[in-house]
């Protein structure tokens, strides 16, 4: 392997590590707002934060809003949905 080639891989990993984060960025918040919007939404918070932190993510997953038209789950997105639910206001 030559090093421009090794450079190359480097610089796109870059690039679909930056495309993903945006990704997140932009779906979690709307898993958050579906997740707020949702009628049981008080019940299903506080279940939320009752549930171990390490299986939140598969919780928001259950419930479908990390998952958006044509694409599937993301855990990234739901693991930033999670914080952006138990973020304590101030």
């Amino acid at each position: 392997m030559s090093c421009a080639s090794g450079l190359g891989g480097t610089a796109e990993q870059k690039v679909k590590d930056a495309r993903e984060a945006a990704i997140v960025r932009v779906l979690a918040p709307i898993c958050a707002d579906k997740f707020r919007q949702a009628s049981d939404s008080a019940a299903k918070l506080t279940a939320l934060k009752d549930t171990d932190s390490w299986k939140r993510d598969d919780f928001i997953k259950d419930t479908g809003y990390a998952t958006f038209p044509g694409s599937e789950y993301d855990r990234k997105v739901a693991d930033a949905c999670v914080e952006l639910l138990t973020q304590v206001k101030g």
